[in-house]
C-alpha cells in the first residue's frame, strides 16, 4: 500500500456497550477500517452492526484464533475476559 497511510486509533479495553458508543462517535468524525479484538460476542456483533450501517469494513482479529483452538481443542471457546 505504497501511496497510503495508516493513521491507528487504538481503544484499549473496551468492555461496555457505552465505551462502544463513544468509540463509534470517534469513528464518525474520522471513518476508516476496523479491527478489532473484543471477545464478548454481543459486543462484537454490535460492532459488525455498526460498521455495517456505516459502511465501513471491519474484521475481528481473534474469531479465526479462537476458531482454530475450538477445532484442535474440540471445546467451544470460554469466552472469558482477561
Amino acid at each position: 500500500y505504497k501511496d497510503a497511510r495508516a493513521i491507528e486509533h487504538i481503544y484499549p479495553l473496551i468492555r461496555t456497550e457505552k465505551q462502544v458508543t463513544k468509540v463509534f462517535e470517534d469513528i464518525e468524525e474520522e471513518p476508516g477500517i476496523i479491527l478489532y479484538t473484543v471477545v464478548d460476542q454481543n459486543l462484537a456483533r454490535g460492532i459488525d452492526e455498526r460498521c455495517a450501517a456505516m459502511g465501513l469494513p471491519c474484521v475481528s482479529v481473534l474469531e479465526p484464533v479462537l476458531a482454530v483452538f475450538q477445532s484442535y481443542l474440540g471445546t467451544p471457546a470460554g469466552r472469558r475476559v482477561g
